[in-house]
């Protein structure tokens, strides 16, 4: 009874993670309810990434709690899609932030979400990304076609790829061609969601204008601390701190 009871004890083990990610108990439908359904949920200022488009659906960090404490990848996931390019350097960071703020016009909030920030993760042997998001593989090998017409103009020697899900979740469960679903996993999917109002969460809004400007100082401090040779580029040619005197 008790492994039974464990294997599929939703509350117990995902109580912690979503208090923090600000989801409680309702009294009036007993599900985990998102605190935004009665509180606006404001912009994260201590962020890596700039998002031109911000898909304001995205559960990113509920599901990606599902996938680490449960070990199962939620059926959304399956169906997101990345074209991804790793600049080399900060100014090509720049440029493809500037193409995507053309690319997304007149689509925000509908699609052609992405992203554009720096590679902190010590399992991605990059230092900057730029990421599009799509909804089927269909949808990203025509994005990727976009992107790599874009990337050309910048560097044609950079590789545009097309990968499935986060990288964490391989990791975690295998190659994204190879995940399977077994029915017990599927059934521990079934509850997790009977008990979780995944709907209450209120949309991410669009980040503005004085939050992007303070990424990129993060983004020029973080390209200088890597000698990056660009970064110079964006502080008027001159050193951004004033060097150490040697003898």
């Amino acid at each position: 009874m008790l492994k039974e009871l464990l294997q599929f004890d939703v509350d117990g083990t995902l109580k912690d993670s979503l208090r923090e990610q600000g989801w409680h108990i309702s009294p009036k439908t007993l599900r985990w309810t998102h605190i935004s359904k009665i509180a606006v949920v404001g912009v994260d200022p201590d962020n890596n990434w700039i998002f031109p488009n911000h898909d304001p659906s995205q559960k990113c960090k509920l599901f990606q709690t599902i996938v680490i404490k449960c070990n199962i990848i939620p059926k959304p996931c399956l169906g997101c899609w990345k074209v991804v390019v790793h600049p080399k350097n900060l100014l090509q960071l720049m440029q493809l932030l500037k193409w995507q703020e053309e690319y997304v016009k007149g689509y925000q909030g509908i699609s052609r979400f992405c992203k554009c920030g720096i590679e902190e993760r010590d399992y991605v042997p990059y230092n900057f990304g730029a990421y599009f998001y799509c909804e089927s593989k269909e949808e990203g090998l025509a994005r990727k076609a976009d992107v790599r017409k874009a990337v050309d103009l910048i560097d044609p020697s950079l590789p545009v790829i097309l990968k499935r899900y986060c990288t964490e979740f391989e990791i975690r469960l295998g190659p994204s061609d190879k995940y399977k679903p077994t029915p017990a996993m599927e059934a521990l999917e079934e509850k997790i969601f009977r008990r979780i109002d995944v709907s209450s969460a209120y949309p991410q809004p669009h980040q503005p204008k004085d939050i992007q400007d303070s990424i990129k100082v993060k983004w020029i401090k973080f390209a200088w601390g890597r000698e990056d040779p660009t970064a110079i580029m964006f502080n008027d040619g001159e050193p951004l701190y004033t060097p150490a005197v040697t003898y």
